[in-house]
C-alpha cells in the first residue's frame, strides 16, 4: 500500500507510537479533507476524522481511493 500511496502523491508525514502497532499517516495536497492511515496490513481512509473505508486487501483499498480521487 505504501507504494501505491507514494507513487499517487500521498505524503507520509506522521508514525504512531509502536505501542499503537506504528500506523503510518498520510496525506494529499489536493484532498485535504482525506487521510489515509496503514496499520498492519489494513488501509484506512478518513475524511474530515471520520473513517469511510477499512480494508486488509490491497486491491480493494486501491480501486476505493481511486474512487475517491477521480
Amino acid at each position: 500500500m505504501k507504494d501505491f500511496l507514494i507513487e499517487n502523491g500521498w505524503i507520509h508525514y506522521a508514525t504512531d507510537c509502536p505501542c499503537r502497532g506504528l500506523a503510518k499517516f498520510y496525506r494529499h495536497n489536493d484532498y485535504p479533507d482525506y487521510r489515509v492511515i496503514t496499520k498492519g496490513g489494513a488501509g484506512i481512509i478518513k475524511r474530515s476524522g471520520i473513517e469511510i473505508f477499512r480494508t486488509k486487501d490491497v486491491e480493494q483499498f486501491k480501486m476505493k481511493l481511486n474512487e475517491i480521487i477521480k
